[in-house]
């Protein structure tokens, strides 16, 4: 007979295998059971829960009753899509890859409040923009280093006057794929020079539960000590 752990092993295995492209386990949205009825996927939304904790608790202050639109940049299967939605009235989730898009309609979507759209942003030529707040969370690092500056020019665009960007991207001294778009000690200053207008807060969190940021961190400090990832809040002008 196997036992728990190596089933739970192996069956994570198999889920590597099966959702390479992406983290495409069901969300599960803060108090309420998964939504799937496939046991392989439910076994692993304990993870998720973990997950929806973690973006939920720094999030959070970022909402209220003002926030009607939301964009959430690189949604992947829609786990914070779908806690976003809780929140807000209209989602979009935007993805460039169409398979997990795909599986975050049919396992993350609520009634009319989420839309996903499987694309690469920005889309060329198209209206999209005017969201209260935009959601880009460890997308930028996935960005190469040529096109970041264009990245969030276009983000920025996308706010209505005075709306919000919120950004997280890993603490890394060098960039190595999948990430080859890491702020590095050395080109955070350059990016905190270019927006010196629009970015509003930078500081640094832990990638833990309950994704508290870290009381003796300084965001202005080059090395980033007592941090895993940067926070950066952006403002349309």
């Amino acid at each position: 007979m196997v036992s728990t752990l190596a089933g739970e092993f192996w069956l994570a295995q198999l889920m590597n295998i099966c959702y390479s492209h992406a983290d495409i386990r069901p969300a599960w949205v803060g108090p309420y059971y998964p939504m799937t009825d496939d046991p392989a996927l439910y076994a692993l939304c304990g993870w998720a829960q973990q997950h929806y904790l973690y973006y939920e608790s720094f999030v959070k202050e970022f909402l209220g009753p003002d926030v009607i639109t939301a964009l959430d940049l690189g949604c992947g299967a829609g786990h914070t899509t779908s806690m976003l939605a809780r929140h807000i009235e209209t989602v979009v989730g935007l993805d460039l890859d169409p398979a997990t898009v795909a599986f975050a309609r049919q396992y993350n979507s609520l009634d009319d409040r989420v839309c996903y759209i499987d694309g690469r942003f920005p889309f060329s030529g198209v209206q999209f923009g005017g969201f209260d707040r935009i959601f880009c969370v460890e997308v930028l690092e996935h960005v190469n280093y040529m096109e970041q500056w264009d990245f969030l020019d276009a983000c920025i665009a996308a706010l209505r006057p005075a709306g919000l960007l919120l950004l997280t991207t890993p603490n890394e001294t060098s960039a190595a794929p999948p990430h080859i778009g890491i702020i590095t000690p050395s080109r955070l200053p350059e990016l905190t020079a270019r927006y010196r207008q629009e970015l509003v807060q930078i500081d640094g969190l832990q990638n833990q539960p309950p994704g508290l940021v870290s009381a003796e961190y300084d965001p202005r400090r080059p090395d980033a000590a007592g941090a895993s990832h940067y926070r950066m809040v952006f403002q349309r002008v």
